[in-house]
């Protein structure tokens, strides 16, 4: 996903090149080899964590020794600090929220879940975690001071940072009836509840608190069962949510403690990756000025997504 900040656009490729890009143009102002300028060993399905603009900088998920996260500056390429050595580098980006009182870069990379200083590189705390595959591809998600991870085969956790933001711990963890363990989606935290698409598609709504699964539904996914890689990502919208699954379908819908509420369903978009038997597209929407944009391998698609004049 290409990150835009004013007149410039980030985009990192698959291979581990890094280009910023004139936005009214295409030309490009500098780029960065990962391969190269880091001894990046390309992962199983490439690199796709996106570039986070935080002030003058640029955060990207690199790879090699001790670059695990390296800043740039946004403007020339050239680099401001770099942290971390892990195995893999992992598919999550990078995000910043405020945990303990202190602004804080989450990177969960294929070790750990890691809290770092966005200035400086600094670490605050690490909890060792490990995505299996080194699969951490959702972002974590924040709720006061606790933080949730989610990642294939049933692995997900709910970390408790302390009121200083310097050190953390489990909570709990992911089992079959506890948490959310979601693959390709980022969960969703509202009003202590976190809802998100689990193993085999199945929609869930887990409490924060201690992770029961208050209930699920393979609705949201487009079956009744199980399928392989069922994937829905989730966009909040006001009193509502849109659900996007990976029969290229949005759905808009009710998500409370107390139960799924479908309100209406529309294919916007053919699927055209096969995964395991099934067509999938597994590119999120962007949604911007009441529309919705969805791409496959082929095209892309915008919807108007405003109430019709009566």
């Amino acid at each position: 996903t290409p990150t835009v900040d004013g007149d410039r656009v980030y985009a990192l490729g698959a291979e581990g090149h890094l280009v910023c890009l004139d936005a009214k143009d295409g030309k490009v102002k500098w780029n960065r080899d990962f391969k190269k300028d880091y001894g990046l060993k390309i992962p199983e399905w490439g690199t796709s964590s996106h570039p986070l603009v935080d002030g003058d900088q640029l955060i990207c998920v690199v790879g090699g020794q001790d670059s695990t996260v390296v800043s740039f500056d946004k403007k020339t390429g050239v680099e401001k600090w770099r942290a971390l050595n892990a195995s893999q580098p992992g598919y999550c980006p990078p995000v910043i929220h405020t945990l303990g009182g202190k602004r804080q870069l989450l990177i969960w990379h294929s070790d750990a879940i890691v809290a770092l200083n966005p200035s400086t590189g600094k670490s605050y705390w690490s909890v060792p975690i490990k995505p299996t595959y080194a699969m951490s591809i959702g972002q974590p998600v924040v709720s006061g001071n606790r933080v949730f991870i989610m990642s294939f085969n049933r692995v997900s956790a709910c970390i408790d940072v302390s009121d200083d933001g310097n050190s953390a711990k489990v909570a709990w963890k992911g089992t079959t009836r506890r948490g959310i363990a979601g693959v390709h989606n980022t969960a969703l935290i509202v009003d202590g509840h976190i809802y998100g698409c689990g193993p085999g598609g199945k929609y869930i709504c887990a409490r924060l608190s201690d992770g029961k699964q208050l209930w699920n539904t393979f609705a949201a996914s487009g079956g009744e069962r199980p399928i392989s890689w069922g994937n829905v990502f989730t966009v909040k919208q006001g009193d509502r949510y849109f659900l996007a699954n990976d029969l290229g379908e949005l759905i808009i819908a009710n998500l409370r403690p107390s139960g799924y509420e479908e309100i209406s369903r529309a294919k916007l978009i053919e699927p055209t990756h096969k995964v395991s038997g099934r067509m999938l597209v597994w590119s999120h929407p962007a949604f911007s000025n009441r529309s919705v944009y969805l791409r496959n391998d082929n095209e892309i698609r915008c919807y108007d997504l405003a109430k019709p004049p009566e």
